[in-house]
């Protein structure tokens, strides 16, 4: 028997035997390994199956074993041995067959005996192993026939020594040698290499072999064998049917169920029976020891709440442990993570602002000019996602670091005044700018933008590809040096390579004489055939032969002279150009293209190629030289083998090389398209507005003219569902003709078309209100916003805008409304000087209003009852706090403080800000989210105005916070001591202890409105809080904030006071303990769960279940209320009193409660035994 293939074989065998789905990527290394296995399978196959069919099929098999053996002997090692096919011709027999495989020709014969009508004769059939890649693309891919081609000499013929002898030579070499003539070949970077990978042309086996042989005999034409593929279905099975089997059961069934019926009757029959039982008398009055509550479950609790309440009543006897408070804490940080992330962009953005003039030379301004744009736009990533107004200041400040870094740039290369600077003036019409002052910053750049544009001398642009710039001597003549010095370096190594291939060529010789001149050695295996040797000389220096091989040489330098300088350019350019190429692409790929599409990666990059890293004086950056194609040291070309002429190791340089962008991993070249910055201020508009339609029309992209009046008119056949025409054809008018665009609005203004009530309207109008348009030569104000020179125009204008305000005035519910009327009054109170003291003078109404909204949307949240109402209070509440903060926008150009009411105002609804700010905010509307940002930096803006305002007026911010927690402190008659700033805006004032409440610190965000109380936002409780079930007894679904408490023993206050009652909330004992104070009275929740045993119960479950049991830790009574009336103190309610423990209830007719655990409640509940449940039976003394 054969030996066992070793372990690493296993594997590969079954790849080929069973062709799984998954398949190795590559051909495996040792084939001829795999092959010689697959054989000793087969082999002992053949030998089993002789063994057990010898009687009958036994000589078939046994012929079969020889011909497997014949193959694997002729075939070893891959290669054919010469004096094996000697030896296997000679031996060649009737029923014997040769299995000859030309590996390196790609061809099989299979020769054997047949006698025809002429005598004997020997038929050589050729085989194609493998088909060529062009089969690929025939319909008849699926069908091969075999064999390829068949020719027959005479036995006679075959017989001759001379014709064996050059046989077995020529099928020999033909099995080492690749000819390179029916090899594949590939046309690569004007090279013509040796494509090992596809399949080689049998020709040489097919075509010249068998003509040979034809001559030598004559052609056959044997029969052909073509595999075709056959599906096959199988029969479905008759289904059983089960009908006779329940004809049988059917009978049985119904006896058995009478049975059961006669039993279940006299079971019910009995048990009705046992119900019947005697009533006993009962006495007329009870006596007081059953009147006597004994209370087995709660009396120990209750008498430690009383011990517990009187050593903490007074804070004189209580000192709470508070450690010192951290402002820069995870809890402080984790409510301020939001706002932080647009103060931090605020701060930056004055930050930019104010390094436009940084650097020494101007090389130091264009380095650290083009730092300040990449440090900038990675910042602010996408924080301003979908925010026009924001992205417009972002842009703003992004083309003036640019225009100032061009203006560095072109002073020392001065070549650079010759190119389009890519940016034309009108990029900039489509941004949406509040302030006056940031539209004469546009017009500066716009004039800029203009001057460089009339200086270029043609539309090139430094990023064509390749370059231009890089053909220019000026820049180039400092290069020449390396130029030279590269070139020399690959003239010496290609003559150091040619050496090397000389020497090869001729070690390759002398190894094909060696083999030559060497003979086989042979032993004999378990199946009486001889194989190759393992220690064979000859074997080893063929594989050796086989595997000669020489590493190319590859020029680093392009053919294309433009292209060869521009990587000479690259390899050492200089850092200023290199940075302001950089950041101006950055620019350019991240804001000025819509979109770049996702194409093929580069094969190598410049820096990367091994060839010139030595040359590599720049350092890598964004911008760089990289290769479509590979270059052919890292391809199968590199290490050829031979024979090889001198051709195929000296090859030209493979790259094609183009400019690329590893930022956006973008080909430059192929992503040039035409800059616009109208995809981030676009018109946006909520999806499920049926007007949404607008913004997938070109008339309304934000560059564009608007819709024609024409088209406005035409386009009333499209009105999209649930759509009120007149408002179609507004919204439409509104976006026409940038002229007209004030006059129009303000016709709005006067009628009833627009709903100004809907997101979408207040969007349109805040879109409309703040684009830029395009400019009117000198004049800031543009073509679109001219019209706020004309007086009569903005008089009228703040005419309507007033009549509007004062008709919503009482609505809380038209937030978005006011937002949309509020924007309009800042547009004129910045862009008319004339009536900006007029224009402030609204927005202060507006701010009266809001804070009337604001003080009944928190009396509302109080009283809320559900959760889904909570959450419509609280979105209302957040409107009217952004609204009223947005007034104060008037004081960013003045140097006034802000007034006492205003100060106040601005407190009150900062707080209110906080309270009700989701922490997702990405959750809110579009309108609401983008209000919320702009107040962000908007108040950041005022943050030195409102810190003098407040350090001046501290008691504004005493009125605000006891107007918003009236208990804060046990009320205003507290005194509150000095005040300070912390951490440049935490306002930190002291709350005065008295003999019932302890000292209390507050600290107060001037700009984020966070108010923290003993160093804890008033805010959600802690999860050990929120999960007492207790609470939603008492409060139900509602949203629950809570601050520290100044009571002692108590960690936490509601801020809400329930019909009088002021709610502490503490832990003992890890147990929640909940306090409710009222004028001078102290009670404390006991809860239901005490009254209740393992076994036994203190109470009936009427005067547990839907009840709450306060207790006065003044008087010792406990008072139960019943639900809904808990918060509220009744003459008829059930009192114990635990001095004499007794529970009463007072009324007309006063009772009192029996014992449950007295003689006289066991004699009442012993009638209703089996019938109720003694804990449901409530039994009463009159």
């Amino acid at each position: 028997m054969a030996h066992l293939p070793k372990p690493q074989l296993l594997e590969p065998i079954f790849h080929h035997l069973a062709l799984p789905p998954q398949l190795p990527e590559r051909q495996e290394n040792n084939l001829d390994k795999i092959g010689e296995a697959l054989a000793d399978r087969l082999l002992c196959a053949s030998i089993a199956l002789r063994d057990a069919t010898y009687e009958q099929f036994g000589p078939c098999f046994d012929a079969v074993r020889r011909v497997i053996l014949t193959a694997k002997t002729i075939n070893a090692g891959g290669k054919l041995n010469q004096i094996s096919l000697l030896k296997a011709f000679r031996e060649l027999q009737g029923n014997d067959l040769l299995i000859v495989h030309v590996a390196e020709q790609n061809a099989a014969l299979l020769i054997r005996r047949f006698q025809d009508a002429s005598g004997w004769q020997i038929l050589f059939e050729a085989f194609e192993t493998s088909p060529l890649s062009e089969v690929l693309t025939t319909k008849a891919a699926l069908k091969w026939d075999f064999p390829g081609c068949a020719a027959a000499v005479p036995l006679s013929t075959f017989e001759n020594d001379s014709f064996q002898q050059e046989l077995a030579i020529f099928l020999s070499q033909a099995s080492k040698e690749s000819i390179k003539r029916f090899a594949a070949r590939t046309n690569k970077a004007g090279s013509f290499a040796y494509e090992s990978r596809d399949t080689v042309d049998p020709s040489l086996i097919t075509s010249m072999l068998m003509t040979l042989l034809e001559v030598n005999g004559s052609r056959k034409f044997p029969p052909i064998l073509r595999k075709r593929v056959d599906n096959q279905r199988a029969n479905s099975r008759e289904q059983i049917t089960y009908d006779y089997m329940f004809a049988k059961l059917r009978p049985r069934f119904s006896k058995i169920i009478k049975k059961v019926s006669v039993h279940i009757e006299l079971a019910w029959t009995s048990f009705k029976q046992t119900l019947n039982r005697p009533v006993p008398a009962l006495p007329k009055l009870a006596n007081l020891r059953h009147l006597q509550l004994t209370l087995p479950n709660s009396r120990n609790y209750i008498q430690q709440v009383q011990i517990d309440a009187r050593n903490s009543l007074h804070a004189s006897n209580y000192q709470k442990a508070r450690p010192e408070f951290d402002l820069a804490s995870p809890a402080v940080q984790q409510a301020r993570a939001f706002a932080k992330r647009y103060f931090d962009l605020a701060d930056l953005e004055e930050t930019q602002i104010g390094s436009l003039y940084d650097g020494n030379t101007y090389q130091e301004r264009c380095i650290i000019l083009a730092a300040h744009i990449n440090t900038y736009m990675k910042h602010v990533g996408n924080s301003y996602e979908s925010q026009p107004e924001q992205l417009s200041t972002m842009l703003l400040i992004i083309m003036e670091l640019w225009m100032e870094m061009d203006k560095a740039a072109t002073v020392v290369f001065s070549l650079l005044l010759d190119f389009s600077p890519m940016f034309p003036s009108h990029i900039m019409d489509v941004l949406q700018l509040a302030d006056f002052h940031d539209m004469t910053r546009l017009q500066t750049v716009r004039f800029y933008l203009d001057d460089r544009q009339n200086a270029r001398k043609g539309n090139q642009t430094i990023f064509d590809n390749p370059s231009p710039i890089s053909g220019k001597n000026a820049l180039l003549n400092e290069m020449k040096e390396l130029f030279n010095t590269i070139t020399t370096n690959v003239d010496r190594a290609r003559g150091r390579k040619e050496v090397e291939w000389e020497e090869k060529c001729r070690e390759f010789e002398e190894l094909n004489r060696t083999i030559a001149e060497s003979s086989c050695q042979y032993t004999e295996d378990e199946f009486e055939g001889k194989i190759h040797n393992k220690h064979c000389k000859k074997f080893f220096l063929e594989r050796r032969a086989y595997r000669f091989t020489m590493r190319i040489h590859e020029h680093p330098l392009p053919l294309n002279t433009s292209h060869a300088k521009a990587v000479v350019f690259e390899l050492s350019i200089p850092k200023a150009f290199q940075d302001y190429r950089d950041a101006t692409w950055r620019v350019i790929s991240t804001l000025a293209f819509a979109e770049i599409a996702e194409e093929q990666k580069p094969h190598v990059l410049l820096h990367e190629y091994s060839e010139l890293q030595k040359f590599m004086r720049a350092r890598s950056s964004q911008i760089c030289l990289a290769s479509t194609s590979k270059s052919f040291l890292n391809t199968h070309y590199a290490n050829p083998r031979f024979p090889v002429d001198i051709e195929g190791i000296t090859l030209r340089c493979g790259l094609k090389l183009e400019y690329f962008d590893n930022g956006s991993k973008s080909w430059i070249g192929r992503s040039i398209q035409k800059l616009s910055f109208r995809h981030h201020c676009k018109l946006i508009l909520p999806v499920d507005s049926p007007f949404s339609m607008f913004l997938s029309m070109p008339e309304f992209e934000a560059d564009s003219n608007g819709p024609s009046s024409y088209a406005t008119i035409a386009s009333q056949t499209k009105l999209p569902p649930n759509a009120n025409i007149q408002e179609y054809l507004s919204y439409q008018t509104l976006y026409s003709r940038k002229a007209r665009r004030w006059p129009q609005i303000l016709i709005e203004l006067g009628s009833t078309n627009l709903n100004f009530s809907t997101e979408s309207a207040s969007l349109l109008m805040n879109h409309l209100a703040l684009k830029v348009g395009p400019a009117n030569g000198c004049d800031p104000f543009g073509v679109v916003h001219g019209i706020f020179r004309d007086q009569l125009f903005s008089g009228r204008l703040l005419e309507h805008l007033s009549h509007r305000v004062e008709s919503i005035s009482s609505n809380y519910r038209e937030a978005v409304c006011m937002e949309a009327m509020t924007t309009l009054t800042i547009r004129l109170w910045s862009l008319n000087v004339t009536l900006s003291g007029q224009a402030a003078v609204l927005l202060e109404r507006i701010r009266e209003i809001t804070l009337k909204w604001i003080n009944g949307l928190r009396t509302e949240l109080q009283l809320a009852t559900n959760a889904e109402s909570s959450r419509t209070f609280s979105r209302y509440a957040l409107w009217a706090a952004l609204l009223c903060r947005q007034t104060f926008v008037i004081y960013l150009d003045t140097k006034h403080d802000l007034s006492l009411v205003s100060l106040t105002s601005y407190i009150q609804s900062s707080k209110t800000l906080q309270d009700n700010l989701v922490s997702e905010t990405a959750t809110l509307p579009l309108l609401l989210n983008s209000a919320l940002i702009r107040d962000l930096k908007t108040i950041h803006h005022l943050r030195y105005v409102l810190k003098k305002s407040l350090d001046e007026n501290p008691h504004c911010l005493i009125t605000a916070i006891c107007s918003i927690l009236p208990g804060l402190g046990g009320g205003t008659e507290n005194v509150f001591s000095h005040h300070q700033f912390e951490e440049t805006w935490w306002l930190k004032i002291k709350i005065s202890a008295n003999a019932n409440r302890l000292s209390q610190t507050v600290h107060f965000h001037i700009l984020e409105g966070i108010l923290l109380i003993e160093g804890q936002p008033v805010g959600k409780l802690p999860a050990e809080y929120r999960k007492a079930f207790v609470l939603s007894q008492l409060f139900g679904n509602q949203s629950l904030l809570a601050y520290p408490s100044s009571v002692p023993s108590m960690s936490f206050m509601l801020a809400l006071n329930m019909k009088g009652h002021e709610i502490h909330l503490g832990l003992r004992r890890d147990q929640l303990v909940i306090r409710a104070l009222a004028q001078q009275t102290t009670l404390e929740l006991i809860p239901d769960r005490v009254f209740q045993g393992p076994s036994s119960f203190d109470l009936p479950s009427s005067l547990v279940k839907d009840c709450v049991h306060w207790l006065d830790l003044n008087t010792g009574i406990i008072e139960i209320r019943q639900h809904p009336h808990i918060w509220k103190m009744k003459h008829s309610n059930w009192k114990i009193d635990m001095r004499s423990r007794q529970a009463r209830r007072n009324g007309p007719n006063g009772v009192s409660l029996v014992d449950p655990h007295s003689s006289l409640f066991q004699r009442v509940a012993g009638m209703f035994n089996y019938f109720e449940h003694p804990a449901h039976l409530t039994v009463v003394s009159y």
